[in-house]
């Protein structure tokens, strides 16, 4: 199995404020956390394909492309997380044409989430392969979070969202099929909507 990362980073940040995914946290960009966590999984793990961050910003490309990250550029963030999703998942596949995407899974990331650890995700992997489940995904107290897995059969569900939907209906839409990997500290999972400082409790 390959995992193809997939890192959404084109909202705009209206409850925070600004565009957060800039807003310094441990005296670095917040997304910079997430690529580093890209990064540092494909140094580590030998089963890790492509990894495409998508963005609607220009300054944020630089920063992908420091760590590695390949940027894809969503003209259409207005359209919501769907069109954010399915560029990264396009742009992935175009990537591996000549690969059956059977043979592959997507995991999507979220920029806002910097207290995330490489050792969760690296377990959420493993978890997933030997679950045999299509689907995986982060939770803490059973509620779920990011990142998500899906195995290559789910494209056409996935590639068929629209406007704010995101991965969250189609695991919502197949309970059966999802692996769940509970996550002791809630703080990994907590997506900044507002400046540092905001509880960091499960939610």
């Amino acid at each position: 199995m390959e995992y193809e990362l997939i890192l959404l980073a084109a909202g705009f940040g209206r409850r925070f404020g600004a565009n957060k995914l800039l807003y310094p946290v441990e005296g670095k960009p917040m997304v910079w956390h997430a690529a580093e966590l890209l990064a540092r999984l494909r140094d580590r793990r030998k089963d890790i394909g492509e990894i495409v961050a998508v963005t609607q910003y220009a300054e944020l490309e630089d920063i992908f492309r420091q760590r590695g990250i390949r940027p894809v550029f969503n003209p259409h963030s207005r359209q919501g997380i769907s069109s954010s999703l399915r560029a990264g998942l396009q742009a992935v596949l175009e990537a591996k044409k000549e690969r059956d995407p059977g043979d592959m899974a997507f995991c999507f990331f979220m920029g806002d989430q910097p207290y995330l650890q490489t050792d969760t995700v690296a377990r959420l992997l493993d978890q997933y392969a030997s679950s045999g489940k299509g689907m995986a995904r982060l939770c803490c107290q059973g509620r779920p979070g990011n990142p998500a897995v899906f195995a290559g059969r789910y494209v056409p569900e996935l590639l068929a969202l629209t406007e704010d939907q995101g991965g969250r209906r189609i695991l919502g839409a197949h309970p059966e099929d999802v692996w769940e990997m509970e996550v002791p500290n809630g703080r990994e999972l907590l997506d900044l909507d507002r400046p540092p400082g905001a509880s960091a409790e499960c939610r």
